[in-house]
């Protein structure tokens, strides 16, 4: 049987106002790899966006990215984010607004190793 990706949506075009945290649902990658997100802001969002993973799935550390992760800054940004050989089983994104409102659209891509 052959290598399938596989897409889950952390966040499906979620409204974003105000001075809110948007935290997507977890997503158990153990037994996946080449793991992406292709983040999409649409809208005058300025904040910032965290990658969080977890071993346990209840406690929730955000990664260090080295260049850092790109920020939305008052309008539209598409980012993809590679997050390939990362050590954790669960992975889920947070968003927190500063200003501004639009959407927030975050898709996970990850080839399935238990095939």
């Amino acid at each position: 049987m052959g290598t399938r990706f596989l897409p889950f949506t952390q966040f499906n075009a979620q409204a974003v106002t105000g001075t809110n945290t948007y935290t997507s649902p977890s997503t158990d990658i153990n037994q996946l790899a080449n793991v992406g997100l292709d983040v999409r802001f649409t809208g005058t969002m300025t904040g910032t966006l965290s990658v969080l993973c977890s071993n346990d799935n209840v406690v929730f550390t955000a990664l260090t990215f080295n260049p850092a992760l790109t920020q939305p800054t008052g309008s539209n940004l598409n980012i993809l984010i590679d997050c390939n050989q990362i050590p954790f089983r669960y992975i889920q994104t947070q968003y927190t607004n500063s200003s501004g409102s639009g959407t927030l659209t975050v898709l996970l891509t990850a080839k399935d190793l238990g095939s």
